[in-house]
């Protein structure tokens, strides 16, 4: 089911009986444009910037037990609206109880790391295929260097051992990925605050989106998004949210981020350099484009290994999570697994 997206203080909304009427203001044209949602069609919202939105529809939308996520303009997680009814309070006192148990937290740790690890070798491996690099030398150093690391990581003592391996791990990713983005838009290599170009802007933006999906289902889940295993307490940051990102971070964001900017359904003149912040972030238009494909990806029917039955991405987040409550629930006999990318 889609989500209710409203991007930008040019956009307002209100409430007529069951439908939200979303006005956006078109600057350029100096004119108004209505469109209607219907509450029965959407599962959660999505808020960036300063879009003008009435009392009633937030209201609404918590009635319906629908999730609302709030975004800076430049994409910075800012914090969730959760229904009332979603609040499992037994659950998250287990949460806490695990996770001062330093063997389950690592357990998990490890297990999510080894995923991330897997998925981005096998993110490599789809993009070089495409691109008949599979057997080229730097590509087959790269992911031979990730199974390693993968292998690795599950027999690691310490927490920071396995940050390590993790680290690790994603500087041989970037120094591969880099190869894929186009001259454009080069990627170089990774930054995050401010983006120093077009590519890493369009990452962190997407990193951005999926955590704060990822963060209102934990919340639903009865789950503390606060509270993570491989990342640490720290203040303001939803540490199990980005837990979960790291399994996803190439299998979903990566892998858009190079679709849109190789097949030129977003260009440089998509993006904007804000000097007062200092790097580059996208145009108001380019995020409607954004938000659209994004869908498209997180709606996408595909198997995983394995598996018979079709599944989504979203599906697979859930399962995600279902995996921690099992871990919480039965840390003894549960051997926690993530996201595996077909």
């Amino acid at each position: 089911m889609p989500a209710l997206y409203l991007n930008g203080f040019e956009t307002s909304a209100r409430l007529e009986s069951e439908r939200i009427i979303i006005t956006q203001y078109d600057p350029l044209r100096e004119e108004k444009q209505d469109h209607t949602v219907h509450l029965r069609d959407i599962d959660r919202a999505i808020f960036t910037g300063q879009p003008a939105v009435r009392m009633s529809v937030f209201h609404a939308l918590l009635k319906r037990g629908i999730p609302i996520s709030l975004l800076s303009e430049s994409g910075r997680w800012l914090g969730g609206v959760v229904p009332a009814e979603h609040g499992d309070i037994s659950r998250r006192l287990r949460q806490y109880e695990l996770a001062a148990n330093e063997t389950i937290r690592r357990k998990i740790a490890a297990a999510l790391v080894r995923r991330k690890l897997l998925n981005s070798r096998r993110c490599l491996q789809r993009l070089a295929a495409n691109r008949s690099e599979s057997s080229e030398q730097h590509q087959q150093k790269a992911v031979t260097e990730l199974a390693d690391l993968a292998k690795q990581v599950t027999h690691a003592r310490e927490l920071d051992e396995i940050r390590g391996y993790e680290g690790m791990g994603a500087a041989i990713y970037f120094s591969r990925l880099k190869d894929f983005f186009p001259e454009e838009t080069p990627f170089e290599y990774r930054s995050r605050r401010p983006p120093h170009n077009e590519a890493n802007a369009l990452l962190s933006w997407c990193y951005a989106i999926l955590t704060s999906e990822i963060d209102t289902r934990l919340r639903v889940a009865g789950l503390d998004p606060g509270l993570g295993f491989l990342h640490g307490i720290l203040y303001n940051r939803p540490s199990l949210s980005l837990d979960l990102l790291e399994v996803y971070r190439a299998p979903i964001c990566d892998l858009l981020a190079l679709k849109l900017l190789n097949h030129k359904v977003l260009q440089k003149m998509d993006f904007t350099y804000d000097a007062e912040r200092g790097g580059f972030y996208l145009k108001k238009e380019a995020k409607r484009t954004f938000f659209i494909e994004y869908e498209r990806s997180m709606e996408r029917l595909f198997r995983r290994p394995g598996e018979e039955k079709h599944t989504t991405f979203r599906r697979s987040i859930e399962d995600d999570i279902h995996n921690i409550i099992k871990t919480l629930e039965k840390p003894e006999e549960f051997q926690p697994d993530f996201f595996a990318m077909p």
